[in-house]
């Protein structure tokens, strides 16, 4: 009996070579849309599973037609793909199942990421943060999350809400181009997206700050 067909296994029918040379990959849109025709429910079911139909009614409402809705949900779900068939090693693995579990994109940037932006904010004086948004978190600025033992269990207690922030602030291909550039390297991934995270925080911050004061002065 042959086996069957998954969304993770025909995604990686399309980008599993481009994946294991290290290149870069693109879908086109017909592609996308014979994902979506073919796996949208099997993409979709843990999002109503967890949140309702309402919720995704919601999310698609925040796209401008059904294909933005259709192309942003396939884009995220191949990037997905393509960065659990990596272990922890660089090694590509081909994952037996990939869920996607999407948040609300909020407008209110203060409720995104926001216990992870408390520790952040409570954590580094402003100084540093100055220094953290001048020079990132490199060199031991960071300096309460430098080691992986302090940087890998905190993407796993945020990745959903880091995720979402990187992609309100730098866009959805951030992520994919991050993965790409650490050469697929799981660990070196989760770094750079917690890194990226105190950075974008910090910047947001400092910024929020100068415009209390501009307007204390006026």
């Amino acid at each position: 009996m042959a086996e069957k067909q998954t969304a993770t296994k025909k995604v990686l029918e399309l980008i599993g070579d481009s994946l294991k040379k290290g290149k870069n990959y693109s879908l086109e849109k017909e592609q996308l849309k014979e994902l979506f025709d073919d796996f949208g429910d099997e993409i979709l079911d843990p999002m109503k599973s967890k949140h309702g139909e309402k919720y995704i009614q919601k999310l698609s409402k925040e796209h401008e037609n059904l294909e933005a809705f259709r192309d942003y949900i396939i884009n995220r779900f191949v990037s997905l793909v393509a960065q659990k068939s990596f272990n922890e090693y660089g090694m590509f693995e081909e994952p037996e199942y990939v869920k996607l579990i999407l948040a609300l994109a909020k407008t209110d940037e203060e409720v995104l990421i926001k216990e992870f932006s408390e520790d952040i904010l409570t954590t580094y004086d402003l100084e540093t943060q100055r220094e953290i948004v001048e020079h990132g978190c490199m060199n031991g600025r960071a300096y309460n999350h430098a080691s992986l033992e302090e940087i890998i269990p905190l993407y796993d207690k945020y990745e959903e809400d880091m995720v979402k922030y990187i992609d309100k602030k730098c866009g959805e291909k951030a992520l994919t181009s991050m993965f790409e550039q650490n050469k697929y390297y799981l660990n070196q991934y989760k770094i750079d997206v917690v890194w990226s995270s105190i950075e974008l925080i910090a910047k947001a911050n400092l910024e929020k700050l100068d415009e209390e004061d501009e307007e204390e002065e006026d």
